[in-house]
């Protein structure tokens, strides 16, 4: 009889174990052994970011005939966050599709509707990803895992800002500090710091909040967790100036997302490193990053943005104008007014360049930014448009 003994040493060896019994027993026809080693596999696939055998695992389990129905849908619901995290939001979404199509309660539900609202948030839908956060918050607490709940409020926090609903997103964010600093739980008190740093004007601050999650995440093994504040910090790096810092902590971010299989975050280091090089390496670089197609529209706008005006410095007007009008569809879709103000003013100044009429250009823009509540962001179009 094969005895496996799992150590964080022997993971590899562990989970090639766990296979070769697996198989034996499907071989076998044995469905009691099966269906002992597939949850076993399943979680040390998911835990060694092994996606694809993961999500596969996860779907045996839910179409196993010795799994009550009352599991299926977890088992999907699991499966869903994996293709999600690893950027296949088309098989994420079927996924939860089955979860929720098999009556999936409790924490488990809570898991698909997280999974839901990300989807819908990255296609710039943000009331149904609202709806189906603030649900998430719902399931959560009726299974009673303050732990989830925490995350979930502050899914559910993060969402509300994005959308413009700063007051209430923010007293969230605040609650959700709270309780994690009660919990005393490490990778809680990771979320509400990450949660707390979009909350935050000087980036400054930011980073010392960023190197404290750095360290807790590092100290508790939340891989996944260290190579999104390792992201975040080479931002907020290059804001600040420290160009050898930001391109070192980016890289190790983009290491990272690699190695967990995070097609997302790897897909926002390579837009994000494009800031510390230049010329053709920058284009390259964000490029590189728009051909992973995660279906993040709101990064795709501003990846487009940022094309369009290294376009536009290098005096390439007519591919600025192609990048910024690209970018402006995503960002009404992501209603990002920022972005929007910002490819108006693009396609004004590349118009200016080939000798064309920009003042329709100016005007659409101080326009937006009227209608969508941005007062500042029209007087801010106004006066550079009155300089050109």
């Amino acid at each position: 009889m094969q005895v496996l003994r799992f150590s964080p040493h022997n993971q590899d060896d562990f989970f090639n174990g766990l296979l070769e019994l697996l198989d034996h027993a499907t071989s076998a026809g044995d469905l009691e052994r099966e269906q002992r080693y597939l949850h076993p596999a399943a979680e040390q696939a998911r835990a060694g970011f092994q996606s694809a055998a993961a999500i596969k695992l996860c779907c045996r389990i839910a179409e196993h005939p010795l799994t009550p129905a009352s599991r299926r849908g977890e088992a999907f619901a699991n499966a869903a966050m994996v293709a999600y995290l690893a950027g296949d939001l088309t098989q994420a979404r079927q996924l939860v599709g089955q979860a929720l199509a098999g009556g999936v309660e409790g924490l488990a539900r809570a898991t698909a509707l997280v999974t839901l609202g990300y989807i819908e948030s990255m296609a710039g839908n943000f009331d149904p990803a609202i709806n189906h956060m603030r649900e998430s918050v719902q399931a959560a607490e009726v299974a009673g895992d303050a732990k989830v709940i925490c995350r979930a409020k502050g899914n559910l926090a993060r969402l509300l800002c994005r959308s413009g609903q700063t007051e209430a997103g923010n007293a969230l964010l605040r609650e959700v500090h709270e309780t994690a600093c009660r919990l005393a739980d490490p990778e809680i008190e990771c979320l509400a710091i990450s949660n707390l740093t979009g909350a935050v004007d000087d980036p400054l601050q930011r980073i010392e909040m960023l190197q404290r999650a750095l360290k807790i995440a590092r100290e508790a093994s939340l891989t996944r967790q260290e190579g999104i504040f390792q992201n975040d910090l080479g931002v907020d790096l290059i804001r600040t100036g420290r160009w050898e810092e930001a391109a070192a902590a980016l890289r190790e971010a983009l290491r990272i997302s690699q190695q967990v299989g995070n097609r997302r975050l790897e897909a926002h280091c390579w837009g994000n490193l494009a800031g510390v090089l230049d010329g053709d390496a920058r284009k390259a670089t964000r490029e590189r990053a728009l051909a992973l197609e995660v279906g993040d529209i709101g990064f795709a706008g501003v990846v487009l943005s940022n094309l369009g005006s290294d376009a536009l410095e290098q005096g390439r007007h007519d591919e600025a104008l192609h990048f910024t009008r690209r970018a402006r569809e995503l960002h009404t879709q992501t209603r990002h007014v920022p972005g929007l103000a910002h490819s108006w003013e693009l396609e004004a100044r590349a118009l200016t360049a080939l000798g064309q009429d920009a003042e329709p250009a100016w005007k659409a823009g101080i326009q937006v930014c009227q209608e969508c509540g941005r007062p500042d962001l029209a007087a801010k179009l106004e006066r550079r448009g009155a300089t050109t």
